[in-house]
C-alpha cells in the first residue's frame, strides 16, 4: 500500500518526467556527461577536483546548490578526534596541529599534519577514509594542549601553550575536588599558538574545552616548596604548603629517619649528612633534598 507522500512524489516524478520528454542537454552539439550525486553539502564539486584525470568541462564546474538542505545528509555531524588517536590513523607520533588545503570546489585537497618531526602532509581522500568520513568536505578545528612541565614549584606560576584553529575563544579548565573549574580564557595568535599562565598551587589535570567539546587532559605536577638552612648542628627546614616532612640522617651508607614534623622543622641534631623528605601524598610531587653537612663548631684555644 502506498502513502499518499509517496503517490504525489511519484507523481512529480511522473510530471517532471513528461514535461522534458525528448529534451536533451548537450555541450559543442554532444550530449553531456551528467553525473549523479544524492548530495552535494550546498556546493558541488569540479569535475577535474572530483576526478583529477577528467578533462575539465564549463558544465562540470562548482556551484552553489541551493536544495540540498533537502538531502537528510546535508549537514553531517561534527566528531571529536583525540591527537593520539589521529597519530596512529596515519602512522606518526606527536600530533599537536592539523590544517586542511582546500581545492577550487572548497573541498579538502590535502590536510597538513604538524608532528615532533614536523609538518606532514596527507591527501584529503585519505583523511576521509581513515576517519570514515562522508566525503571530502570537511572542516578541521583543533584544540591541542602542550604537555604541562612534569614538576613546578608551589607558588610559582607556570607557562601553558598549546594551538587553537577554527575557533573562537577556548577555555583552560583545571580539575579541583569539585570538578572542572575554568581557570583561563584563551586567545589565540594569528599562527594558532597561545600561551597562558597557571598558578602551581597543587597537582592536578588540565584541559582545552571549547563549547561541550573537551580536549585531552594534562598531567601538572607540583613540588613543595623546601627551605634548608644549616647552622653548626641546628637543621632549620620550611616547606610550602605545609606538609609532614621527614629527617633522614646517613648511616651505614643508607638513609634512616631521625626526625618527623609538619610544615617546620628547627632543632640541633648529631653531626652528620642530613637530608629532607617530603611526601606529597599525592596532591603534591614527593621530593628529597639535596644532602647537608651538621658539624660542631670550633672555637678557640
Amino acid at each position: 500500500m502506498c502513502s499518499r507522500l509517496d503517490v504525489h512524489r511519484r507523481s512529480s516524478l511522473a510530471l517532471a518526467v513528461g514535461a522534458t520528454a525528448g529534451q536533451v542537454l548537450v555541450w559543442r552539439d554532444r550530449i553531456i556527461a551528467a553525473f549523479y550525486f544524492s548530495t552535494s553539502g550546498g556546493r558541488t564539486s569540479s569535475v577535474h577536483d572530483a576526478w583529477p584525470r577528467a578533462h575539465q568541462v564549463p558544465y562540470l564546474v562548482s556551484v552553489s546548490d541551493p536544495y540540498d538542505y533537502l538531502s537528510p545528509h546535508h549537514v553531517w555531524p561534527t566528531i571529536t578526534v583525540g591527537a593520539q588517536a589521529v597519530a596512529r590513523a596515519l602512522h606518526v607520533r606527536g600530533v599537536t596541529d592539523m590544517q586542511v588545503i582546500d581545492n577550487s570546489s572548497g573541498r579538502a585537497r590535502a590536510v597538513r599534519v604538524r608532528t615532533d618531526q614536523g609538518w606532514r602532509r596527507f591527501p584529503g581522500q585519505l583523511i576521509r577514509k581513515k576517519f570514515k568520513l562522508g566525503s571530502t568536505d570537511f572542516a578541521v578545528r583543533v584544540m591541542t594542549l602542550d604537555d604541562a612541565p612534569a614538576r613546578a614549584l608551589f607558588g610559582t606560576h607556570v607557562r601553558v601553550g598549546g594551538w587553537l584553529r577554527g575557533l573562537g575563544r577556548a577555555r583552560l579548565e583545571m580539575l579541583t575536588d569539585v570538578g572542572w573549574k575554568t581557570v583561563r580564557h584563551v586567545h589565540p595568535g594569528p599562527s594558532g599558538r597561545f600561551t597562558v599562565s597557571v598558578a602551581a598551587t597543587r597537582s592536578t589535570e588540565l584541559r582545552l574545552a571549547y563549547n561541550d567539546v573537551t580536549g585531552d587532559e594534562v598531567a601538572l605536577g607540583v613540588a613543595p616548596r623546601v627551605s634548608v638552612e644549616t647552622e653548626g648542628t641546628k637543621l632549620r627546614v620550611m616547606v610550602a604548603p605545609r606538609l609532614p616532612l621527614q629527617v633522614q640522617r646517613l648511616t651505614k651508607r643508607q638513609w634512616r629517619p631521625v626526625a618527623r614534623s609538619t610544615g617546620t622543622f628547627d632543632r640541633s641534631l648529631r653531626p652528620g649528612s642530613y637530608r629532607v623528605a617530603i611526601l606529597g601524598g599525592g596532591v603534591y610531587v614527593s621530593s628529597v633534598t639535596k644532602p647537608v653537612a651538621l658539624h660542631t663548631t670550633q672555637t678557640g684555644p
